[in-house]
């Protein structure tokens, strides 16, 4: 791995001598359910629309070790899910992607309606606010319900939304509901035409399980099969809805499929194909009595849909950068210092923050997706997009990512080609896709690569996933929503893949 340390000195190099030279909340509620004698009537919904606020953050997990991941929000808060080992039914990409309301912020929990063994734990380390979950899907404006979480330990049993907002007025409710009376007769036979006001049978069942009475049992793995067996039948019915966009089992068939995990026998008509890509980069050189720690993040989720000629596609992407300006914003001042000094002027000393990194700029991962015969999809994948070092005035200079130039370095060529089964959560990783023998590079359970030489550390992770997704939505950033609908149905498409 030499030619990745003097790849990385090269570049420090070069930078050294470049910088030389929304959405809105309502505040109306409806009791859940549509029948006043329902034993969730006190669940009370609250309809509120998020949009897509920050780089979403992905991890791969399994169900041997688990992990965690964080997040960092439009308002500076940081979001942490961590899922215990035995949570997860197979191995999986979890992602997080920040979101803004009127009036707080949170985060969508990635694969969206999967369902764990053992409840996830989610941390917020905002210092204000009540916690809200979301209990229904529907296409303007998802239905919420507010918990006794604390932001700090929110548990969780199925991916959702879940978000922290300042609201008074409401209380939550701990339910002091029964599997079996209550709870269970809706997940054997989920309704098979939800109003946009209905609460979801299986977001139901996670409150249950998140927000147990003191005298509840645990739950069990009798139980958790029998949700992914009710989710699974409870798909064909709502999927006969899809052509309906309006209708809220439209919007909820993809999640049900991802509830129901290994039991759903066959991918819903009512979804569309997202493609989630994360890269990562995590190092830090130590020398000269001195340690610089750099970092890169390039994310971005896009609908696609594929072919057996290949159709092409654009999935927009966002990163950000640390690190690396900091060495050369003390080389550029060490030099102006060591001249003046020389020449007897009083110059200020030499700082690492003279420049500062903005975020990724035109970030696009484009290229093909071809659909083979054995039901594998096929990409061929090129990324672009820049960094931008403000050095004040010394102007401000474009810096290529180092991250794909690393997996290059690796053996994965760019265009990155790769195939992955076209499913409901299938995805592929860095770790799996190359193979090396140098004894300074190893791999991590996560798929992840890891190289360590010469005070020289890094970690590096690359992972592309297919999931199914509501034909519903397409969540855009504000920036993104801005470019109009040409960009809209460039990026979203226009109903099921």
């Amino acid at each position: 791995m030499r030619r990745l340390l003097a790849f990385l000195l090269l570049a420090l190099l070069l930078l050294a001598v470049a910088c030389g030279g929304g959405g809105n909340s309502s505040g109306s509620s409806t009791a859940a359910g549509s029948s006043a004698s329902s034993p969730f009537a006190d669940l009370r919904m609250i309809p509120i629309t998020t949009s897509r606020a920050g780089v979403e953050v992905s991890r791969y997990l399994t169900r041997e070790e688990g992990g965690s991941l964080t997040a960092t929000l439009s308002d500076g808060t940081t979001a942490t899910l961590t899922v215990p080992a035995e949570a997860l039914e197979s191995r999986t990409l979890v992602s997080m992607i920040p979101v803004t309301t009127e009036n707080g912020i949170g985060v969508e929990l990635e694969p969206a309606g999967l369902w764990l063994d053992r409840n996830a734990t989610l941390s917020f380390s905002r210092g204000s606010g009540v916690v809200l979950v979301r209990m229904g899907a529907a296409t303007d404006a998802d239905q919420f319900v507010m918990t006794p979480a604390q932001r700090s330990n929110i548990a969780i049993a199925r991916f959702r939304p879940v978000l922290v907002i300042d609201r008074s007025g409401d209380d939550a409710l701990i339910p002091d509901w029964d599997w079996e009376r209550d709870v269970a007769p809706r997940v054997r036979a989920p309704s098979s035409d939800p109003k946009p006001e209905d609460y979801d049978e299986f977001s139901i069942t996670a409150y249950l399980f998140e927000n147990p009475a003191p005298s509840a049992p645990e739950r069990t793995p009798d139980q958790n099969e029998e949700v992914r067996v009710g989710a699974a039948g409870g798909i064909a019915p709502l999927d006969n809805k899809c052509d309906d966009r309006t209708s809220a089992a439209a919007a909820r068939v993809a999640e049900l499929a991802t509830t129901a995990g290994a039991k759903a026998t066959t991918a819903p008509k009512c979804v569309k194909r997202v493609v989630t890509v994360t890269a990562a980069l995590d190092g830090s050189m130590t020398g000269e009595g001195m340690t610089i720690d750099f970092n890169e993040t390039i994310a971005g989720h896009g609908f696609v849909s594929a072919s057996k000629t290949g159709d092409p596609l654009t999935i927009p992407l966002e990163g950000q950068a640390e690190g690396l300006q900091k060495l050369s914003s003390l080389m550029a001042t060490g030099i102006v210092w060591g001249f003046g000094t020389m020449a007897g002027l009083n110059v200020p000393a030499p700082s690492m923050d003279k420049c500062s990194m903005l975020p990724l700029q035109g970030g696009v991962m484009s290229g093909t997706a071809v659909l083979t015969e054995d039901a594998q999809i096929r990409f061929t994948l090129t990324p672009s997009g820049t960094f931008q070092m403000d050095c004040g005035e010394w102007g401000i200079h474009p810096v290529p990512p180092i991250l794909w130039d690393f997996i290059t370095e690796l053996g994965l060529t760019v265009p990155i080609e790769i195939t992955v089964a076209d499913g409901q959560n299938s995805v592929r990783t860095l770790g799996e896709l190359v193979q090396f023998s140098d004894v300074a590079v190893s791999k991590s359970p996560n798929g992840s690569i890891q190289v360590s030489e010469d005070g020289f550390t890094v970690s590096i992770m690359l992972a592309i996933g297919v999931f199914w997704s509501r034909a519903d939505r397409c969540d855009l950033t504000a920036e993104e929503k801005a470019k109009g609908p040409d960009y809209e149905q460039q990026v979203c498409g226009a109903g099921p893949a």
